[in-house]
Parts: structure tokens; C-alpha cells; sequence
């Protein structure tokens, strides 16, 4: 399905970019918000901080004028008029969840998520792999961000790696442990400190029969978070190796 606005990665309005780093910004801010009202002083936070000029709110005026202007020029007059809402504290962008890559994003992973609570795990994977074909990159990537949208793209990037960790367990749940392998050796080279990706990535290698592989593992987990942290693997690491160790 072709989304109209897409910020999963390069922000895009009909597979074009728009102009201007503060429309842009403005854009991304109001795009990741849509259905809700943005104050105009959360667009004066996010598009100046603390370094606002005494001209800011006439300058905002100035901005949603240009931002409206692209959007009409992309979607069509009507189109672009209807899609940008003044307010009487603000401004508003209403799109429809498949509109917008960020939406349907959420969508895809919350049908995922109530499918692999019933244990349907093949149906929940199929949602999160759509779900995940949506990402082309951190949110608003080539954006400008200010304190509102650098919180969202760490929260937009939070819920992705637990979908990523929901795939994973929704995979092995069906016995899929030898066709994550290589996945997960990708998610620990990436996130090397997440015991969790190690920890998946030992107990699939386990459950394939690789004994030294997996041992292996576990002691490049242990050097890496000596060197790292100082700390030494957690119980549960322990506990699998025991059971690699000693299998019944």
C-alpha cells in the first residue's frame, strides 16, 4: 500500500520532499501528532527551544502559510487545505492510518501483538514483517529535531526493537530457531550490549544442535561485558549454559 506522508526514515509527502528546513521540521512535527492539536507554543519549543525570537509566532504564521502552500501543490487545493486545520490554540493534521507510514506501522504491530497473544505466532509474524518493511530509517532522518521530535523518534525506536524482539520470539515459538540465526547475529553485531539479542541468539544455536557455536557465544558475551561494564553474564545466560552443558 502507497502511504501519502512517510517519516520512517526521509520525510516524504507523495514521494516528494518538501522545502525548507523549518516546514520541514514543522511538518514532521505536526505529521507525527496528526489528529491532535500542536499549541502553537509546542511548535515555538520544537522549532527554536530556548533561542525563540520575539518574531516566533508571526514566523510560525509564515511557516504553516509555506507548509500549506507544498501540501497543496502534492495533494491538490482542496486536498491541501482540508488536511492542514487551524485551531484557536494551534494547528492540526488529520490523516487516515493508512495515509501514513507511521500509522500504519502502528497498526501492523498491534494486530502482530494481539495475534501472538493467542498463539497465533505465523499470522502475528506476517503482521510484524509489514509492519518492519515500513522502516527505511529513523524517524525523520534528514528532518531537523528539536526536544519534541528527538523524544519521539527514541520512543518510535523503542516500540520497533520490541517488535523486532516480538518476531523473534513469535519465530522460535514455532520452532523457527535455525532460521533466526543469522537475524540475531545481525541484532547482537548492532546492539552488542543488549544481553537479550545473546541470549536469544544462544538458545536458538542450542536448540539447532550447536553446542560449541552457542558455548562460544557465551563467552564472547562474558568478555565483552568484562571489557564493556565490568559486569558478568545474568542468570539466565548462566542457567542456559548449564543446560548446554549438562542437557538432559
Amino acid at each position: 500500500m502507497t502511504c501519502y506522508f512517510r517519516v520512517l526514515g526521509s520525510l516524504e509527502v507523495m514521494g516528494a520532499p518538501l522545502n525548507g528546513r523549518k516546514v520541514r521540521q514543522l511538518c514532521g512535527l505536526l505529521l507525527t501528532h496528526a489528529g491532535r492539536t500542536v499549541t502553537v507554543d509546542a511548535v515555538i519549543e520544537e522549532l527554536w527551544g530556548d533561542a525563540a525570537p520575539a518574531t516566533a509566532v508571526e514566523t510560525v504564521r509564515t511557516h504553516i502559510f509555506h507548509l500549506r502552500r507544498q501540501l497543496s501543490a502534492a495533494l491538490g487545493r482542496k486536498a491541501g487545505k482540508e488536511l492542514l486545520l487551524t485551531r484557536s490554540q494551534g494547528y492540526q493534521v488529520t490523516v487516515a492510518d493508512d495515509q501514513c507510514d507511521l500509522f500504519l506501522f502502528d497498526r501492523l504491530r498491534s494486530q502482530g501483538q494481539a495475534l501472538f497473544r493467542t498463539d497465533r505466532f505465523e499470522e502475528a509474524v506476517d503482521r510484524f514483517d509489514q509492519a518492519i518493511d515500513l522502516w527505511r530509517g529513523p524517524l525523520l532522518d534528514d528532518v531537523p529535531r528539536g526536544s519534541i521530535l528527538e523524544a519521539e523518534r527514541v520512543r518510535v525506536e523503542s516500540i520497533r526493537n520490541r517488535l523486532c524482539e516480538l518476531r523473534i520470539e513469535a519465530m522460535m515459538k514455532m520452532g523457527g530457531h535455525r532460521d533466526v540465526i543469522d537475524e540475531l547475529r545481525d541484532h547482537v553485531s548492532s546492539d552488542p550490549l543488549n544481553e537479550w539479542w545473546h541470549l536469544q541468539l544462544i538458545d536458538a544455536l542450542r536448540h539447532c544442535g550447536r553446542r560449541g557455536e552457542a558455548l562460544s557465544a557465551i563467552r564472547d558475551l562474558r568478555d565483552l561485558l568484562r571489557s564493556e561494564l565490568g559486569l558478568e553474564p545474568s542468570v539466565e545466560v548462566q542457567r542456559l549454559q548449564q543446560r548446554i552443558l549438562n542437557p538432559v
